[in-house]
Parts: C-alpha cells; structure tokens; sequence
C-alpha cells in the first residue's frame, strides 16, 4: 500500500484506481492521475470557491500541527524575540498593480499568483484589510484585460490624425511565428514610442496575410492606413511585399477620395451655372413681358 494522501485537495476528487484518473466533484473534468498539484491547478483555474475553502483548511491544519514550533524555532534562529509582527503601509490598489507587473512586465506565469509560497506571503496581508478583497489568478487577468484597454484608449486618443511611423519586426521560436509592430509619433514635440501588438501567425507568410494583419492591428487602434508616413522592416521579401499593397491600398483610396471630391466640385458648378441659366431666362422673359 501507498502513503496516504495528506492533502485535503484530494477530497475534491474521485480517483478511478482502474482509469488512474482523477474525476472532479464539481464538474466532468477528469484528470490524469492523482497528483496533488494537478488537482490544485483545476480547483484554481475552475472552482474558485472550493479553492478558497481549501486553502483555508490548510492553513487552519499547519497552524494547530507546526504553528507553535516554527514561530519558537524561527525567533530562536533569527533572534526576532523582540517584534513578532511587522506592520506595513499598503493599500489594496498597490497590491493589484504589483500583481499586475508580476504577470506582464516581469513575465511571471498566472499559476504563480496561486502558488503556496506566494499564497503564504499574500494571504496575511489581505487579512489585515478591513474590507476584504479576493486575489487570484482569474482577478488579476480582469486588471490586466482592463489595463490592455485603458493603454489602447490612450494610444487611440493620442495617436488621432497624427502622422504615423511604423516599425514591424517578424520572428520564429519554437516553431511558433509573431510579427511585433510598435509605432512612433510626436505629442508636443515629444516623440512616442508604443507597441501596438505582438501578434502570432497562424497562416503562411504570404504577402496579403502579412498586409490583412497589418491593417487589423492599425484598425484595433482606430489608425487610418492614410496617417503612415514611414513603414521600417527586415529585407525579407514577403514582408517587403506587404508593405508594398498596403502603400497600394493607401495610395487607391486617396485617388478614390480625390476623384470624388473633383466630381463633388463639378457638380456645384454645373448647379451654379443651371441656376445662373435659369436667372437669365426668367429676367429675359420678364423684359418682354413689358
């Protein structure tokens, strides 16, 4: 016989001995064996109160079976005898910003944000609010979609009617293919550098799936193809060739513009000398009337 399972997680599943699969209580997942933190990740992922509930059952067992002797044996290891606690100056919009920063500037996967270790340095701090505040993976990928929208609402708003510099760069790792575009223009004789996407490619690298991919991303942004003023990339020939039909696309559509504004002209002319025609011969009949 094996060790008995000490985490409670188990109790959320049903194990299969015969399957060796792990089914969930509270939906049709099934699971391949019965690790622990592969169990762990479901419940985080799809059940966030039952992870919740977890997570506090198993602070409640590590108190009452090492709380005691790890407080004695730290205080005697780093001699704190004098402070056992430690008061900080924090609010709850600093805590989700530095979740946020973990997760995008830093490059920290989500998962990290339901880690024990995280969990142990976290979870006291929330407790010590007032106005209590859940934080874990499913929340901070809301603040970080709320952000990515407040950031393209400041680049919308910016970048209106302003001439446009744009840099692509395509790249290949693992045999996964992105195109990155950034874009630069000026704000008050300040220069803006922003990075409008990292994109994959999920199609081959013809020269009109490059250019459709352009202009979506510039659409994204409410960017009108007409506002680019310089286009920079790599000598690579399908990416040369997208760059070449989205100058054609902007170049038609101004031809287009401009023919309709010389037909919209000569229409009003044709109209003014109508309407002159027609006060002439109205003033011509009203002579001879007389």
């Amino acid at each position: 016989m094996g060790r008995p399972n000490a985490s409670k997680v188990h109790s959320y599943y049903k194990f299969d001995c015969n399957l060796k699969e792990s089914s969930c209580k509270h939906c049709t997942a099934k699971i391949k064996g019965n690790h622990s933190t592969n169990l762990r990740k479901h419940l985080a992922s799809h059940h966030n109160e039952q992870y919740e509930e977890l997570l506090v059952n198993e602070s409640k067992i590590n108190k009452k079976t090492n709380g005691v002797s790890k407080i004695i044996a730290h205080q005697r290891l780093f001699n704190l005898n004098e402070s056992k606690h430690v008061k900080v100056s924090i609010n709850e919009k600093t805590i989700i910003d530095a979740c946020v920063d973990l997760v995008t500037i830093n490059g920290r996967p989500f998962s990290m944000l339901n880690d024990t270790g995280f969990r142990r340095i976290l979870d006291p701090v929330l407790n010590g609010f007032q106005k209590k505040f859940k934080i874990n993976s499913n929340i901070i990928k809301k603040h970080v979609h709320e952000e990515s929208l407040l950031i393209q609402q400041e680049i919308i708003t910016e970048a209106s009617s302003k001439l446009i510099s744009l840099k692509l760069d395509a790249v290949t790792r693992l045999n996964r293919s992105f195109l990155g575009v950034n874009m630069q223009y000026i704000v008050e004789n300040s220069i803006k550098l922003k990075t409008l996407g990292l994109i994959e490619l999920t199609e081959s690298h013809t020269g009109i799936y490059l250019k459709q991919t352009i202009l979506n991303i510039l659409k994204k942004f409410k960017i009108d193809p007409k506002q680019l003023y310089t286009i920079t990339s790599d000598n690579g020939a399908n990416m040369l060739k997208a760059i070449n039909l989205v100058e054609k696309d902007v170049s038609t559509t101004l031809q287009t513009e401009l023919l309709d504004e010389s037909d919209t002209v000569n229409d009003d002319v044709i109209l003014n000398d109508t309407n002159e025609t027609h006060s002439n011969i109205s003033s011509d009949d009203e002579c001879s009337d007389r």
